[in-house]
């Protein structure tokens, strides 16, 4: 704890503060020294002293391996920590999520505490292999686990024929712990005004039945777009705050405005889909690729809701997706790992 304190201590006048006040033009020292003073004094110290104990018990009850999905919360760092860094036991990531678009937060998020990273698909895979040759160094191996994927396609069973197409409509969620970190993302203001315009389009459209996809805890949309949608008493939207793969069971068609792990499970489940994303996404080549029609360019609202106008009034068979699910499953992907270790 005294060593942190003593670090925190001389942050001032160091050279990183230096850098981040010329980046911004301007003196931001008062705004941000209390943050990082308090990250080191409190957080770092709680989080090293976390990697302490847990290293003590991973030795003493002789464990081999630490599995994880996320390493953004100060709880799951002092157990990876452990693991990794003091070399207690080795660390695993089960891929937290799928992407299309080239975002560097997955690059260190998913890598930078484990020794191997468990990947659900191959665009996955050779977007990490790039990652950790190209960028960071982190001496974490990716290995195809692409099973996980493949589990939408469990979820999808022959059902009764409708009357009317069921759509579902996925909203982006916001974070905020990566929101200026090298990640690309909407401006909330004008989400909000782009989501009025789609349930707009979808009103006109009674001849399909909608399901709004809504996350709960993303606090902005209940406070506006739900409210927005419920006011507008259209008998054939709904909305549903259920787990996104159980809609997979019932869906005809799903449309997204951001590729995510959503776009992933939908190919994989073998339901017609589209995903727009913005004009200034770096989507991965790979991606384009394997998703082709079903994966939009839009550069205004108008433009995207032309090409939802389009997706709804063509043959769905032309947006199904042959997502390559060719790895090993989660079994013999771990026995290949615990192989290397003898």
């Amino acid at each position: 704890r005294e060593d942190c304190e003593r670090c925190a201590r001389k942050l001032r006048g160091a050279d990183i503060v230096s850098r981040i006040n010329d980046k911004c033009s301007l003196d931001v020292s008062p705004v941000i020294l209390p943050f990082l003073e308090s990250f080191i004094s409190r957080d770092c110290c709680q989080m090293l002293l976390d990697a302490e104990r847990m290293s003590r018990f991973y030795r003493r009850n002789d464990i081999g391996y630490v599995f994880a999905r996320g390493n953004t919360e100060k709880s799951s760092l002092g157990p990876l920590i452990a693991a990794k860094y003091l070399k207690a036991a080795k660390s695993i990531c089960v891929q937290h999520a799928c992407f299309a678009v080239d975002m560097e937060v997955f690059g260190v998020f998913e890598t930078e505490t484990y020794d191997h990273v468990l990947t659900t698909n191959e665009i996955s895979q050779k977007y990490f292999e790039r990652s950790l040759a190209d960028r960071y160094r982190t001496d974490c191996t990716p290995v195809p686990s692409f099973h996980l994927a493949g589990e939408s396609r469990k979820k999808r069973a022959g059902g009764k024929k409708k009357r009317s197409e069921r759509v579902v409509f996925v909203e982006k969620k916001f974070s905020d712990r990566v929101r200026c970190f090298n990640n690309m993302i909407f401006p909330l203001t004008w989400y909000f005004e782009f989501q009025k315009m789609v349930v707009d389009l979808f009103a006109e459209k009674k001849d399909f039945e909608f399901i709004y996809k809504h996350a709960r805890g993303q606090i902005w949309a209940e406070r506006s777009i739900l409210k927005y949608i419920r006011s507008g008493g259209c008998a054939h939207i709904h909305v549903f705050d259920g787990h996104f793969t159980e809609t997979l069971k019932f869906a005809d068609r799903v449309i997204m405005d951001h590729p995510s792990t959503a776009l992933f499970e939908t190919a994989a489940a073998g339901i017609p889909v589209l995903s727009l994303y913005a004009d200034y996404y770096n989507v991965l080549g790979p991606a384009k690729k394997v998703f082709g029609r079903s994966l939009r360019e839009f550069s205004s609202e108008e433009e995207a809701l032309s090409i939802i106008e389009e997706f709804l009034g063509s043959d769905p068979g032309e947006y199904t997706v042959d997502l390559p699910l060719t790895g090993g499953n989660f079994a013999d992907s771990f026995s290949g790992i615990m192989a290397q270790k003898v």
